[in-house]
């Protein structure tokens, strides 16, 4: 083994000790990313990021998407990272969760006529 190898791997070494003591003693320290998810009002969808906090931006009537009855798609923001007892409240309702966007955002599959009680949830 040639000398610049095996100085790599003593300062790869050093390196993971020194973080395992910094962050065992100091676990304020770690990151948390639980802040990141809570009540983080963005959706980030193919690159484009847009905020639950804003109006609504104003579409031209011929792009605007009209609610059908029955079934339809939509984009559910939920304040939390989502929690197995709320995707089975959901569930009840009617509801099926396809993919996650970030974040804390579900493509949905819901009735028409469950979008008022799904909007009173405490955790949407």
């Amino acid at each position: 083994m040639n000398m610049h190898k095996k100085t790599f791997i003593l300062l790869l070494i050093c390196g993971s000790l020194f973080l395992k003591i910094l962050l065992s003693d100091n676990p304020s320290l770690a990151i948390s990313h639980s802040s990141y998810y809570d009540n983080n009002p963005l959706i980030s969808v193919n690159g484009f990021i847009f905020t639950i906090n804003h109006a609504i931006p104003s579409i031209p009537e011929n792009l605007q998407y009209k609610n059908a009855p029955g079934y339809n798609y939509f984009l559910l923001k939920f304040k939390a990272r989502v929690h197995a007892e709320w995707k089975s409240e959901l569930k009840q309702l009617g509801v099926t969760l396809y993919d996650y966007i970030p974040v804390n955002t579900y493509i949905i599959k819901a009735h028409a006529e469950s979008l008022e009680q799904i909007k009173r949830k405490p955790y949407v």
